[in-house]
């Protein structure tokens, strides 16, 4: 799913979103013709703080520091990546983050992104979701089929034209890593569209959640059984409406820009803290909705307020509209 919608919205409050390029980079700016980006990946634990070796909890919309036993600060807080607070388990990152960076580019830019596969044994391939590959169809991203995995120390290039505009994003293309967070935003901004160039905007990226669960436990486990280890109950598959099996991936928690909580009973959850997003009454924002989900389709409303969508899969749509969901 990825969806932009306009909210003309009455609420007041704000949130770190995934960086842009541009935030640390001055190459992706309209007038250019040529948008370099160098994505690492790497892993990393979620609830740890790196810089003090401290193990994190989460406290009543805080995180907590088992060393110092305190709350972190907000500043300290962005050092943390949380997912859903519920244990410290194995991630990839992009950059550090988690998701990662959002990629901003303009139409017929160029794109240089350099690629650098820091895990340890595993190899990566990263696959520009929506984006045509006029002419460069080895630039893909699918493994095996367009081209060669990306082995542990090294690095490749992606080179290619930004095209067609719209809101996408970026995600691994080997075993399931995108449901470990190899995955970000990839916008393509229109050269003259003064309707998107000035609105502001917010970037969502959805995630469906297991803790147990990285690539090759998901294979395992889908053609073996899963366990609720507590109880010992078996987690069923999933199927289709035509029943086409799917998998025993379990859903246990819905991400928004890497951060959910859990919840053990449909009332009690742990307080992790949440994504927020600030924002001013009287003012029209454009929510670009990312569905980076490794199997569940999530529903997204936003409370008392009128909202129309724009485009899906980097395609216009009539503008229709929703009151009051």
């Amino acid at each position: 799913m990825l969806l932009s919608v306009f909210v003309s919205t009455l609420l007041a409050q704000f949130d770190v979103q995934p960086p842009a390029t541009s935030a640390d980079t001055d190459c992706c700016k309209s007038t250019g013709t040529i948008c370099s980006v160098t994505l690492v990946i790497e892993h990393k634990l979620t609830m740890i703080f790196e810089k003090d070796k401290d193990l994190i909890f989460p406290n009543y919309g805080k995180l907590r520091s088992s060393k110092r036993n305190r709350d972190l600060s907000d500043d300290e807080e962005r050092h943390v990546i949380t997912a859903d607070g519920a244990s410290s388990r194995l991630v990839i990152t992009i950059n550090g983050q988690f998701p990662g960076l959002r990629i901003e580019t303009y139409v017929d830019q160029t794109l240089n992104v350099k690629i650098v596969n820091k895990l340890h044994t595993d190899s990566v391939t990263v696959h520009f979701h929506g984006v045509h590959q006029k002419g460069t169809p080895w630039m893909d991203g699918a493994a095996f089929i367009t081209q060669c995995p990306i082995l542990p120390g090294q690095t490749f290039t992606h080179v290619f034209k930004a095209y067609p505009p719209g809101t996408s994003m970026y995600h691994a293309h080997i075993g399931d890593q995108r449901s470990m967070g190899l995955y970000g935003a990839f916008i393509v901004y229109p050269r003259k569209d003064p309707e998107v160039i000035g609105l502001n905007q917010i970037v969502m990226l959805l995630q469906d959640w297991n803790h147990l669960m990285d690539p090759e436990t998901a294979y395992h486990r889908m053609i073996t059984e899963q366990f609720e280890m507590s109880s010992g109950r078996v987690i069923s598959t999933t199927y289709s409406i035509d029943r086409a099996q799917f998998s025993r991936y379990e859903f246990q928690s819905g991400l928004i820009n890497g951060k959910g909580r859990f919840y053990s009973t449909a009332t009690a959850h742990n307080g992790n803290p949440l994504a927020r997003f600030y924002i001013k009454s009287g003012v029209t924002y454009r929510f670009r909705l990312i569905g980076a989900m490794t199997l569940y389709p999530m529903r997204v409303f936003i409370e008392g307020q009128t909202f129309f969508v724009r485009g899906s899969d980097a395609f216009d749509r009539e503008r229709r509209n929703f009151s009051r969901l």
